[in-house]
């Protein structure tokens, strides 16, 4: 007696339950995926844009002497700007070239954009500087400029040039583009949205 030998293949039904599999897994999985890219892509850009502002306030030091005896009052963004690889600077026609109109709040809310004259570095990240005073001058720090999300404590930050300390350090306060120090305490990473 001779036997058929039949190749076995799947039915229609069985390659659409597979494909249907599939694409189940890929759902639950590809969102999860981008938005951990996405943080590691912002901490990047943030980690560069410290470390850069922190190597170049060692030139402006040697420049203008140690931090303790400058007028933070007076400073503008052309003091850090001469040290910077800036594209431009947002003045004039190019004045919402830097920064997003306002900005959204990690709960939903919005605020405000810098209101001094910020740059564009050629890496895409904008700063500003902002509240000077006698003791501290605000950094505000957007990574991508005016790419989305514009959100605070996303892709939005404030640093600080503190005088007594004599470095750019993470502002300290409770609002969400305050959030530096808690990345750099959870090893640069974000952990909080």
């Amino acid at each position: 007696m001779q036997m058929m030998n039949r190749k076995k293949a799947m039915t229609f039904s069985e390659v659409l339950i597979t494909l249907t599999i599939i694409g189940v897994v890929a759902a639950l999985t590809i969102p999860p995926l981008q938005k951990y890219t996405q943080k590691n892509e912002y901490v990047t850009k943030l980690k560069k844009v410290y470390v850069t502002l922190e190597e170049n306030l060692d030139f402006m030091v040697d420049d203008k002497g140690p931090i303790s005896k400058w007028k933070l009052i007076d400073m503008t963004i052309d003091d850090f700007s001469e040290y910077l690889m800036v594209a431009y600077k947002c003045e004039g026609s190019n004045k919402d070239d830097c920064f997003a109109d306002s900005y959204g709040t990690l709960d939903g809310g919005t605020g405000s954009a810098p209101t001094s004259t910020p740059v564009l570095l050629l890496d895409g990240t904008s700063l500003a500087l902002e509240n000077c005073n006698e003791n501290t001058c605000d950094i505000a720090v957007d990574v991508n400029g005016l790419e989305k999300p514009n959100v605070y404590g996303v892709d939005y930050y404030t640093l600080q040039l503190d005088r007594a300390k004599e470095k750019i350090v993470p502002k300290e306060c409770n609002t969400d583009d305050c959030m530096v120090q808690d990345i750099i305490e959870a090893g640069w990473e974000i952990n909080y949205w």
